[in-house]
């Protein structure tokens, strides 16, 4: 009895110490926390008027000094337009290859493919609203939550890579998660918990960064010439994409098709773009390494690894297709050039000026055709004025009342 009673005064003491140190941490959070969280629960929370600065000295192809700056409502690029002057307004959205945050400003492709327009057009604005480990779940929460309220005429989604392998909205759902705190699981626990909790969004966003590093969706630069090379035979790379095929693929075309019909319904036209990657068939024109062979995600050479994510980008390719809307096949235009990434995915200052230039060739004729519209249509313009929208983006995003 003796025993019972001083394992369960043990037990009750380490408990309060946990529970102590958790609350702890919890007011320290909430005092500082050091650590910027883009995600809560499932809810996302822009950076406002933010400016990043950081030294470079690990990847090549990149500058020195690195600065990346938030904008008003949260995204890379010019505050929108103040006169109500009718402006062709165009947002590009997806996940780290549209942010690009080791790109310094002005240099990302969105910048690149906007300063192509600016040229001969003073009323165009763009902005980058890409963010660093969306996939089409988060792009549906933003799209929802913010796009639509600032109603863009233009939105250009780059997805794929992100998507790939996911089944369920592990990333961003659109779950009541301001209601009482959610039992029927236990992601939806800790999620519903994280909406609450700094120390318990902390946790989840931790283990974020670890999956996507796991998935080779991290910036570490990569040397081709000192990768293993890997061999996957035809029936265990036909076994890989029939899983893809069977159990991904029919689920990532109905997030496409969905979120595409969110933006047509409001309004806002669509142009969808396919994932470019430097693994795949082929032979690196900078180092001369067979890009095919080499190991390109655990288990995975890279000629396997593209057939994945090439699955994918068929899926873009064909909702494209089926539902007429632009496409801008990066996957199939940008060379395999190790000049043009820094890791298997994300873009050097080169990568990112050639996508750029890509992307406003492929463009160009239909955007200047879209601001001929617009002078026609000056008089009769009767939405309310970008800036007014994006305001009330503001006001929301930030915690006031518009």
């Amino acid at each position: 009895m003796k025993r019972a009673r001083a394992i369960a005064m043990k037990s009750a003491i380490v408990l309060a110490s946990v529970l102590f140190s958790i609350t702890c941490l919890e007011v320290l959070l909430r005092i500082y926390n050091p650590i910027e969280s883009r995600v809560r629960g499932d809810r996302i929370v822009l950076p406002i008027q933010k400016t990043y600065v950081s030294k470079n000295e690990t990847i090549s192809g990149l500058d020195q000094a690195i600065t990346h700056t938030k904008n008003s409502l949260g995204f890379r690029g010019p505050e929108p337009p103040l006169d109500g002057e009718p402006t062709f307004s165009i947002i590009t959205v997806g996940g780290s290859t549209t942010e690009c945050s080791l790109i310094t400003d002005g240099k990302t492709w969105t910048d690149v493919f906007a300063s192509h327009f600016n040229e001969s057009a003073d009323n165009i604005w763009v902005n980058n609203a890409g963010l660093d480990g969306h996939s089409t779940f988060g792009h549906a929460v933003l799209a929802k939550d913010i796009l639509l309220s600032i109603r863009p005429d233009l939105l250009v989604f780059l997805f794929g890579a992100n998507d790939v392998g996911l089944k369920r909205p592990g990333e961003h759902t659109a779950s009541q998660l301001k209601g009482p705190v959610r039992l029927d699981s236990v992601e939806g626990f800790l999620k519903s918990l994280a909406y609450r909790s700094e120390t318990v969004n902390l946790g989840i966003n931790g283990m974020r960064i670890i999956r996507a590093k796991a998935r080779g969706l991290d910036h570490t630069p990569i040397d081709l010439r000192s990768l293993d090379q890997l061999d996957n035979t035809e029936e265990y790379t036909e076994e890989v994409l029939n899983r893809h095929r069977k159990t991904f693929i029919p689920l990532f075309e109905t997030r496409v098709n969905d979120l595409v019909s969110v933006c047509i319904d409001n309004d806002i036209e669509v142009v969808l773009m396919t994932q470019p990657a430097l693994y795949g068939e082929g032979v690196d024109k900078t180092t001369g390494v067979d890009l095919a062979r080499i190991e390109a995600l655990p288990t995975l050479n890279g000629e396997t690894a593209w057939g994945i994510l090439e699955l994918y980008n068929e899926t873009t390719r064909k909702i494209a297709n089926d539902r007429q809307l632009l496409l801008v096949d990066l996957a199939h235009e940008l060379p395999k050039d190790s000049r043009f990434f820094y890791d298997f995915l994300h873009y050097t200052n080169a990568g990112a000026r050639e996508v750029g230039r890509i992307v406003a060739v492929r463009l160009e004729s239909h955007i200047l055709g879209r601001l001929d519209e617009l002078s026609l249509d000056n008089n009769e313009h009767e939405d309310t004025p970008l800036h007014e929208t994006c305001g009330e983006h503001r006001a929301i995003n930030s915690g006031l009342n518009p």
